[in-house]
């Protein structure tokens, strides 16, 4: 059985009320603070974790990524990813 969860989020592209940031270029996908795959690109602001482990609780959050790099004033709140099997 495979396990998964996406995640979603605002970029600021006419989502709400913000303007977009012209310097994001896109977004990293952070689990227990370390980056997991590459850059997404900004116009598809969501991301799915699969292979989780059942019992097994994760923080995911989402860093926003400039041409600078990673931008850590603005990582969003960690969110708990914990999923459990019930018979």
């Amino acid at each position: 059985m495979t396990l998964q969860v996406t995640i979603g989020w605002e970029n600021g592209d006419g989502m709400s009320d913000q303007a977009p940031d012209p310097d994001i270029i896109g977004y990293q996908l952070l689990v227990d603070g370390q980056p997991v795959g590459g850059v997404m690109n900004r116009s598809a602001p969501q991301a799915t974790l699969d292979k989780l482990q059942p019992g097994k609780t994760i923080k995911a959050a989402i860093a926003p990524v400039t041409m600078h790099g990673i931008n850590h004033a603005e990582i969003s709140s960690p969110v708990k990813v914990h999923h459990s099997l019930h018979n």
